[in-house]
């Protein structure tokens, strides 16, 4: 049986947030050189899409310490087991 490797969640968060970051940046610069209605809309989303993509990295980390909070906490069970 073939087995999946899984990813560690801040490589992941990494691998969705740069590629949205850089969209987003490159919205914003587009929005902030041209001028016009449509430009406006271009920068907020571009915004939008770069405060979502640090968000995502931002929940990624936040799972990345809670495994490695949890994998040096010792497990009471297993204390019980033993004693």
């Amino acid at each position: 049986m073939m087995q999946t490797k899984r990813l560690p969640p801040l490589l992941l968060a990494k691998r969705i947030s740069i590629p949205g970051l850089l969209i987003g940046f490159m919205a914003v610069v587009f929005g902030v050189y041209e001028s016009g209605l449509i430009m406006e809309y271009v920068f907020s989303i571009g915004l939008g899409i770069m405060a979502a993509s640090m968000m995502i990295f931002g929940f990624g980390l936040v799972l990345a310490l809670m495994e490695d909070i949890k994998s040096r906490t010792p497990d009471p069970q297993r204390d019980r087991n033993t004693a």
